[in-house]
């Protein structure tokens, strides 16, 4: 885990450059109007989309994305440090706002200029776990409003398979086997013999399954006809 903090206050810089994000101007609305969102302009040579409902965005960093260290410094492939962002409508802030109330957390000024929230995130490949680290509430460029620890973990299995967040963070997981070239070089590390013969097994079980799901599929298609 040594790594970790390092890592961790390396992915922060990336959401504090907001000069890196051009401001979105809002129309003028009178009273009557509805509120206007305040959507920012992600850098998409950084963040990977994944996926979006009515009310929220979903992206991870791509540039940042790697695997852990142990104490060593020798990489643990089933373990995966990325920032994550989440990008929101009116709506969604006022449903925030509203349980930050509840709870009594801070709350002033989101109403006017929350935007998105970043966070770090530790996704445990064996464990099936996903620990949230910190959530960081953000302007529309990308200014900080509050920063605060979290330490919430996600058991991935016990999500429902349609969830919003399993399929964000499963998709991740994809990432993480069809890209592990690009993490292993993200990861300040060295990879052992055995790590990288355990990632190209991990690759070669995933070609299998996708080769499997796309048979299955045209055989559903044929049995329709």
């Amino acid at each position: 885990m040594r790594n970790l903090s390092h890592s961790l206050g390396k992915y922060t810089a990336i959401f504090s450059l907001s000069a890196a994000f051009m401001l979105t101007l809002l129309p003028s609305h009178t009273e009557a109007a509805p509120t206007q969102d305040k959507y920012p302009k992600v850098p998409t040579d950084i963040y990977q989309w994944v996926q979006a409902s009515p009310r929220t965005s979903y992206y991870f960093n791509r540039k940042y994305i790697c695997f852990q260290t142990n104490d060593k410094d020798t990489v643990n492939v089933d373990v995966i440090l990325v920032p994550i962002l989440r990008t929101y409508d009116h709506i969604q802030v006022a449903d925030i706002i509203a349980k930050r109330r509840w709870h009594q957390q801070d709350w002033e000024e989101l109403d006017e200029l929350l935007a998105a929230e970043a966070n770090h995130v530790i996704i445990d490949r064996a464990k099936r776990t996903v620990t949230v680290r910190d959530s960081i509430l953000l302007t529309e460029n990308f200014d900080h409003l509050y920063n605060e620890p979290s330490n919430r973990v996600i058991e991935l299995d016990s999500l429902n398979e349609q969830s919003l967040e399993r399929r964000f963070y499963e998709s991740i997981l994809q990432y993480a086997i069809d890209e592990s070239d690009t993490l292993v070089a993200n990861t300040k590390g060295t990879i052992t013999e055995v790590d990288s013969k355990k990632l190209a097994a991990i690759k070669k079980a995933e070609e299998k399954r996708r080769k499997a799901a796309e048979k299955a599929k045209k055989n559903e298609i044929k049995h329709d006809y």
